[in-house]
């Protein structure tokens, strides 16, 4: 509900025109909102998906801030109403300067994301995580670099940066500060034997660590702010003006 107010805001506030998208060459833009598929996580034989999400649930040991997971896709029978609803993810620029919106994103620039729902950002640091032991990562709004990622775009031949970001293709999110990357695997869940009475029982562990294939990650899903440059000889455009594009 709260993600539905947002968008009828934006789209009152830029009078942005709705359209449905499967393109596959789909740009991403800054103040696109979108959902993240982990790629290692997906179960191609059952046909299990399983997104990045938050809530505003925040671990009571560590560096206490806000819990970030995997969850299956709640259309799959098995998950719950709060993946579609916490899986949405703001496309800001880094901590450092802003980006305009709609504005393309190149593979290799600087973003942070933000959580919708609530607002922290996705964050990284130093402390172990829980159940695999890598690099823990969290919601959080401290607004410092741990906030920022590093958009890598992979290819068959590897990682590129002379293109743009694309809707539906594989990128790896790399944490700035670090040089780790935002990874989430099948064999680190959470179930009652490590995390007794855990509101994310179900959920996988999202953290950071070396360059694996658990570092894949698409845009699955979303609202693409576009800008429309206006027709030529049309006297009545002052300037761009914005588009949405539904995923």
């Amino acid at each position: 509900m709260m993600l539905l107010c947002m968008m009828m805001i934006i789209m009152s506030i830029l009078a942005v025109l709705v359209v449905s998208s499967d393109s596959m060459d789909t740009i991403i833009t800054c103040g696109s909102v979108v959902k993240l598929e982990s790629l290692s996580t997906k179960d191609a034989v059952v046909h299990e998906h399983y997104y990045l999400r938050s809530s505003g649930i925040s671990w009571g040991s560590g560096a206490g801030q806000q819990i970030v997971t995997v969850r299956k896709d709640d259309n799959q029978g098995a998950g719950d109403a709060r993946s579609t609803n916490d899986a949405y993810w703001l496309v800001e620029g880094p901590s450092s300067s802003s980006c305009v919106s709609g504005d393309n994103i190149k593979c290799g620039s600087i973003i942070r994301l933000k959580h919708v729902s609530t607002n922290k950002y996705l964050h990284s640091h130093r402390d172990t995580s829980n159940l695999s032991g890598q690099q823990e990562v969290t919601g959080y709004d401290g607004g410092d670099d741990g906030d920022d990622w590093i958009i890598d775009c992979i290819t068959n031949t590897g990682v590129v940066d002379d293109d743009y970001w694309l809707y539906n293709t594989a990128i790896s999110l790399r944490h700035r500060t670090t040089g780790k990357y935002l990874t989430s695997s099948s064999k680190y869940q959470y179930h009652e034997g490590n995390c007794p009475g855990c509101p994310i029982i179900g959920d996988r562990e999202v953290a950071c660590g070396s360059s694996s294939k658990d570092n894949e990650w698409k845009v699955a899903g979303g609202m693409i702010i576009t800008q429309q440059t206006p027709d030529e000889g049309d006297d009545n455009d002052e300037g761009k003006s914005m588009k949405e594009e539904e995923l």
